[in-house]
């Protein structure tokens, strides 16, 4: 019965992350196609293109939002494995990204019930941790005259953010859970593992495990080993990680990051941390009555998460402060006020435990309606949500035209999405994965309005090596240029072979 709850309460969880994917697919008008977009189109069609590079890749990425070719990196390995090995059952990117979001967050959170387990002991605060851990939100508030909740940027006590639609954030919170599962069980060889896996996606969350350990071991008086296992099975990967992102374009992404610093009020704070926060600073006397390795190691985990969080620290890293906020600190938030509730049932009627506990239900389940609301408003017309099957049709034939090192040349909004559907090399798209993205955009869009003269028009595409060209079908300026050869074309798009080349 206890596992069966486990599972119910994962299966919900999962449902709610996934409910966004089901209603974009169910809102899809006829003749049309949904893309699986849930959350920023960018940022997803990146993603996306590396499930895509899992048809002919297991491992290793190329980026294609850029014209130049850049070398091949380790970045994005899951998304580029979970791709191909989804493509060996003959299942596409777009519905192999929404399986793989269901099956980690299942994963997570039995993963998260496992680590409750080891910490106390006892499976029915486990069962409980699971539930506030799935629960978690902040205080709703009344803002811009209708109630909705506090929040910040990339705040983890949201749902939608804690879980998510990104199968490989899911994967990283997932082993962040399972290293330190593995370190508390003492399996030191797939707690290895684990590391490198997590340094290789995320080294911040990796070095906070590594450090919560260290200290915890130092104040135990235990053997810094485990410690050691930690911080040398990572190393390799966070080091080819920093090597990678000091080169364009990932430089440009740490460029952004750094400049991305939420500054937090502790007014803000508390308000968007939510009532389960509240209930874990009122637990930790109790919680910590027992000092105990795993409990220390939880306790010193959140509070390095939440100190570097408000601190000034992560400017001075060039991170941004959310960097160091994670799902696995909501989880350790989640077991201290597990422990806080549970001494209410012990030293109080029943009748009182299960009042807190309605209240903070009827608290936070309309929080979690309204972040479900905002994740699934779709739009027919949004080309980044919705295309038409004969255009969705006509991009995915790309695949068979040219080579993989051709680059196109694609009018907007189309140049994010034909990496992602197609595997082809777009000459712009993200702005932060395009080489000089100013710079392209508005050459780009110079070409398409013809604003440039006729031999600018070829020095430009010559430079760039661009060998094909998608425009709108109506665009008679391109039609009357000599060296574009028409290959494909729908009454809405086409594609042309630039004959500049030998």
């Amino acid at each position: 019965m206890h596992l069966f709850l486990v599972i119910i309460i994962s299966l919900v969880a999962t449902l709610e992350n996934i409910l966004p994917s089901i209603m974009g697919f169910q809102q899809t008008p006829a003749n049309a196609v949904f893309l699986g977009t849930v959350h920023h189109p960018n940022d997803y069609f990146y993603y996306l293109s590396q499930f895509t590079q899992g048809a002919t890749r297991w491992l290793t990425t190329t980026n294609l939002y850029t014209s130049e070719i850049t070398p091949d990196t380790f970045v994005g390995w899951s998304n580029v494995l979970t791709g191909h090995l989804f493509w060996l059952l003959s299942i596409p990117a777009i519905p192999a990204y929404q399986i793989s979001i269901a099956i980690w967050t299942f994963l997570l959170c039995l993963s998260a019930y496992k680590l409750a387990l080891l910490i106390l002991k006892d499976k029915h605060k486990a069962l409980l941790s699971l539930v506030l851990f799935v629960l978690y939100h902040a205080f709703p508030i009344f803002r811009d005259n209708h109630w909705t909740y506090a929040d910040y940027w990339n705040n983890f006590s949201v749902p939608r953010v804690r879980f998510g639609g990104v199968p490989h954030q899911l994967l990283l919170n997932t082993l962040s859970v399972f290293t330190l599962s593995l370190l508390l069980q003492k399996k030191r060889l797939l707690m290895a593992l684990s590391a490198f896996l997590l340094a290789s996606l995320q080294p911040v969350l990796w070095l906070l495990v590594t450090a919560s350990c260290g200290i915890v071991s130092l104040i135990k008086r235990r053997s810094i080993f485990p410690t050691l296992i930690l911080m040398l099975s990572g190393l390799p990967a966070a080091i080819y990680l920093n090597k990678i992102f000091s080169t364009l374009p990932f430089s440009q992404l740490k460029i952004w990051e750094a400049s991305q610093q939420v500054p937090l009020q502790i007014t803000g704070f508390f308000l968007a941390m939510g009532p389960i926060f509240i209930i874990a600073l009122l637990s930790l006397y109790i919680f910590l009555s027992k000092r105990t390795y795993e409990r220390l190691i939880i306790f010193i985990f959140a509070l390095l998460s939440l100190t570097f969080l408000m601190s000034p620290i992560p400017q001075m890293l060039h991170l941004t402060n959310i960097r160091f906020m994670s799902t696995l600190t909501i989880l350790c938030i989640s077991c201290i006020a597990t422990e806080g509730l549970y001494a209410i049932q012990r030293r109080f009627p029943r009748i009182l435990f299960f009042a807190l506990t309605l209240f903070l239900t009827t608290l936070l389940l309309p929080n979690h309606m309204q972040t479900l609301l905002l994740a699934t408003e779709f739009n027919p017309a949004n080309a980044y949500e919705y295309l038409s099957k004969d255009d969705v049709k006509f991009l995915t034939s790309l695949t068979t035209i040219g080579n993989p090192s051709d680059t196109f040349l694609v009018l907007w909004p189309y140049n994010s999405i034909i990496p992602a559907l197609t595997g082809q090399r777009s000459y712009n798209g993200h702005p932060l994965l395009t080489i000089h993205p100013s710079e392209k955009d508005v050459n780009a869009q110079a070409y398409f309005d013809q604003t440039m003269t006729s031999a600018q028009q070829k020095e430009f595409l010559i430079n760039n090596t661009i060998r094909y060209i998608i425009a709108y079908s109506w665009q008679t300026n391109l039609k009357q240029i000599s060296y574009l050869e028409p290959v494909k074309e729908t009454d809405y798009l086409i594609v042309y072979k630039v004959e500049l080349y030998p």
